[in-house]
This record gives structure tokens, sequence and C-alpha cells, in this order.
């Protein structure tokens, strides 16, 4: 009796999973960011947020490109060292480091 229990209560749960899983939308999701070609270079300003308290967010969209490092002197050893672990777009956002920070 134990073992029917057990086993029932198994599909039960396994049924449910498979109901839920089934969902085709993300609870509290309205848009998923989508990849687009955009102007490399070309900084907008962000609309103005409408906060609210509650679990419905937006992603917006994703760079499709990644932007070519500028030649120059040291762009091979920021190919090797700093792409190891970074994209282009990660570095490309930083802001110039300091000259004593390039000195060390």
């Amino acid at each position: 009796m134990k073992k029917i229990r057990l086993v029932l209560f198994g599909l039960f749960l396994f049924l449910l999973g498979g109901a839920v899983l089934a969902q085709s939308k993300l609870p509290g999701l309205i848009h998923s960011g989508q990849y687009h070609k955009e102007t490399l270079g070309s900084i907008t300003q962000p609309e103005q947020t409408q906060y609210s308290y509650d679990a419905i967010y937006n992603v917006g969209e994703y760079p499709l490109s990644t932007p070519e490092l500028p030649s120059g002197k040291g762009r091979e050893i920021i190919q090797i060292y700093c792409r190891f672990c970074h994209s282009t777009t990660y570095i490309t956002m930083q802001p110039p480091p300091s000259r004593c920070h390039m000195e060390n």
C-alpha cells in the first residue's frame, strides 16, 4: 500500500512538473530581448523608466556585432590578455585608463 502511494505521488509530481514546464511564457516577462544590428558608436538616451512594484520586467534589444579594437600601439597585447576574459564590447565600453595605470 505504501509503495502504491509513493508511485502515485511520484506520477502526480511528474505530471505537475510537465504542466509547469509546458507553459509558453515565463511569468512576468513582457518582451524578451532580441538581437539587432545597430550603428556602432552611437549612444542614445534611454527612455524615462516607469517603476512598478510587481514582477513584470522587460529586456531590451541585444547588439549583434562586436566592435573591432582600434589599431595602434598595444592592440596585440589587449587582444591577447584582455580578450581572454572580456569581449571587445566590454573593453570598448570602459573609460580610458590613467597614465599611472598604463605605466604599471
